[in-house]
């Protein structure tokens, strides 16, 4: 069948990436489990927003299957039908080890809003079939926010709803936690490399690009989470505190996103640097390391791009 062929390459693609990072790949999948685990166990028993930080990882692994670029070159090679069962079916892999520790924690209302999100985050990427151009509130500024906004617009969307029942049922977590689904989904804009042309045109070092492109990511991550947090902070001003704390740990995590995509630009993000990723989520003090650390290489990697 044709779903087999194509996971049975996305099978052979990921031995490979493993082995060009110097693991071998069945020892690469038992490590990569272990940690999973391990990662799963330590956060439920760390703190009270475990399930909603869960829930914030799977997205966050879910979306970057959704590039534009990628999502393109799978509907010239599959038809509509089978491109929409492919891309269900990636996000729902990814899932299922996510839900199977949501329902082994008994989170069964989380588990499912994993699902959901799978489901409505396979279509991210997909072209609409009517000339009408989606309206951003990003004006001129580089691509990433304008691109990720209209490929993910019914994410930000449910994300919106998700705050509107969070004070229509009194529940301050969840608004907290639609808070930071939002800045997940904007954190994913800015995971892919764009062509070194793009970076190129910049009169800029890359220390001064890289300032730059944090501040305007910032920026317009700011404008998608002010329906949520604006209303959040007026009917728990108690509790601001808790809200400019996720909003400032966001904000890092998106710095550490960008820092990242920089770090081994032009190529790919490396293994180690998704692993990062995953501390800085387990353990947002830890981006005061990271930050540095990954700043001083995008540095170095864009010396031969910027002067």
């Amino acid at each position: 069948m044709i779903y087999r062929e194509y996971f049975n390459l996305q099978y052979r693609l990921i031995n490979r990436r493993l082995q060009d990072n110097g693991l071998n790949p069945g020892v690469g999948y038992i490590l990569f489990a272990a940690v999973f685990v391990c990662f799963s166990l330590l956060l439920f028993n760390r703190t009270t927003y475990a399930e909603y930080l869960y829930v914030f990882a799977a997205l966050f692994f879910m979306l970057n299957l959704s590039e534009q670029r990628r999502n393109d070159f799978l509907k010239i090679c599959f038809t509509v039908k089978h491109y929409r069962i492919i891309r269900g079916l990636e996000n729902l892999a990814i899932a299922l080890p996510f839900v199977i520790f949501l329902l082994y924690k008994q989170c069964f209302f989380m588990a499912l809003i994993v699902i959901v999100l799978g489901i409505l985050a396979s279509a991210s990427g997909s072209k609409k079939s009517f000339a009408f151009v989606f309206p951003t509130p990003f004006f001129k500024h580089p691509f990433e926010a304008i691109v990720g906004f209209r490929n993910t617009f019914y994410l930000i969307f449910f994300t919106y709803v998700l705050s509107g029942i969070a004070l229509s049922v009194d529940n301050f977590n969840l608004g907290v936690f639609s808070l930071v689904l939002t800045l997940l989904i904007t954190s994913s804009y800015f995971t892919k490399p764009e062509n070194d042309f793009y970076v190129w045109q910049f009169n800029l070092s890359p220390a001064q690009f890289l300032r730059y492109k944090i501040k305007i990511a910032i920026r317009h991550s700011t404008l998608l989470c002010l329906p949520i947090i604006l209303p959040l902070s007026v009917f728990y001003f108690d509790n601001i505190l808790i809200l400019l704390i996720c909003l400032l740990a966001g904000f890092a995590f998106i710095s550490s996103v960008i820092l990242t995509k920089y770090s081994t630009y032009p190529s790919e993000p490396r293994i180690e640097g998704g692993i990062l990723l995953l501390w800085c989520l387990y353990l947002p003090p830890f981006m005061i390391i990271v930050i540095p650390y990954l700043f001083r290489k995008s540095v170095n990697k864009l010396n031969g791009i910027l002067k």
